[in-house]
């Protein structure tokens, strides 16, 4: 670590991180905390939101913002920000500092305008989720357009978790693709070293959901498939981890089939209590960006079937650390029945699954790259 980089701070802002985002968030702090420097975080938080308990062991300050849904919740730190407590401790900060956004393109409401004399501003993106909603509220789209725009003139450095977002960002928000940086995510090094150790699940594969319960994550796309695949004659049984606007029915998908069906709820610590226990992972998801399911998978051993979608083209490579499938019930039934019926084969990919990480995906790797990007803006 160079003398500039330990005589500056690094603070986190986010508010309200979801289970990706949060994971994300936790590995970059942990990492930069284990290199020796000076991370901490800022969130953000109303009653309602629930932290992990990874984000709580950090270094961190809490402030109120309302519960409200995104768009309101920012608007009101936007018109407010100035006369907020966290804005007041980021203007006061005595050391240099890089200021870090996990909002994307909302962080343009939150942005300091005029950063104080030897503070750099860091957005990054984690995918653009709310695509498909904001294209059919144009009101509401022209309210997210103008924060991306804030991005763009306030943000020393703006950063893309995946490949595929500054183009969609250019298309939604009119924003330049060309001032996007692209540094993937990364997961922290497994408790675990190799959960093909651990899984005893003889002939059985199982297949796991983790994350949000609802229909973008594709949890039932999963659900059905499973049921396919047992109908081909392949001992397939289901993991469903994580909560959301669908629970209820999850939980009741798996009641009508608890011998090969269990639904966990949300579950804090996915790696070590959920990972050991599934054979592959299964990410019919609409949309991503870097999600860190798939990133704790292959460092696990864990190979995984989804969507080509956001950046799970780059973690995943068809037929190397899992496949790539249509987001259909048929297409992952029959990966799913492929995956099932050639053990040496998943075991194959177990190996290039933990090399794939440790090459390009550890939080060491992300770490460094953005140490590189911060010593080139202070």
């Amino acid at each position: 670590m160079t003398e500039a980089m330990s005589c500056f701070q690094i603070i986190h802002v986010v508010r309200n991180p979801n289970t990706g985002v949060a994971a994300s968030i936790a590995a970059l702090a942990q990492a930069q905390l284990s290199a020796g420097l000076d991370a901490k975080l800022v969130i953000l938080k109303s009653n309602s939101w629930k932290p992990t308990q990874t984000i709580r062991s950090l270094p961190q300050s809490q402030y109120w913002s309302p519960r409200l849904f995104g768009t309101a919740a920012i608007q009101f730190h936007s018109w407010f920000r100035r006369y907020e407590a966290w804005t007041k401790y980021l203007h006061h900060l005595r050391r240099p500092a890089v200021v870090h956004y996990h909002d994307a393109w909302l962080s343009g409401a939150l942005l300091l305008p005029h950063a104080p004399l030897g503070m750099a501003q860091v957005v990054t993106y984690h995918g653009l989720a709310a695509e498909a909603q904001l294209r059919r509220q144009p009101i509401r789209r022209a309210l997210h357009r103008h924060w991306a725009r804030k991005v763009e003139t306030d943000a020393h450095a703006v950063v893309t978790v995946d490949a595929r977002t500054p183009h969609r960002a250019a298309i939604l928000f009119g924003v330049d693709a060309a001032r996007f940086i692209h540094i993937p995510n990364g997961s922290p090094r497994p408790l675990i070293p190799d959960t093909s150790i651990v899984r005893r699940n003889g002939g059985q594969l199982v297949v796991g959901h983790v994350g949000i319960v609802d229909d973008g994550k594709g949890w039932r796309i999963t659900a059905e498939a499973v049921d396919r695949a047992r109908a081909t004659g392949v001992d397939a049984s289901l993991l469903i981890a994580g909560d959301g606007p669908e629970s209820s029915q999850a939980r009741a998908w798996c009641e009508e089939r608890g011998h090969y069906c269990q639904y966990l709820g949300w579950v804090d610590n996915i790696p070590e209590k959920v990972l050991p226990n599934i054979d592959i992972l299964s990410m019919p998801s609409r949309s991503e960006g870097m999600p860190m399911a798939a990133l704790e998978a292959i460092s696990s051993g864990i190979p995984v079937v989804c969507t080509n979608v956001g950046g799970l083209s780059e973690v995943i490579r068809h037929s190397q650390e899992g496949l790539l499938a249509d987001r259909t019930p048929t297409a992952f039934a029959s990966a799913f029945t492929y995956l099932g019926r050639d053990p040496q084969l998943r075991r194959d990919m177990q190996t290039r699954c933990r090399k794939r990480w440790e090459q390009h995906f550890s939080s060491e790797v992300m770490e460094l790259r953005y140490r590189e990007l911060y010593q080139s803006l202070l």
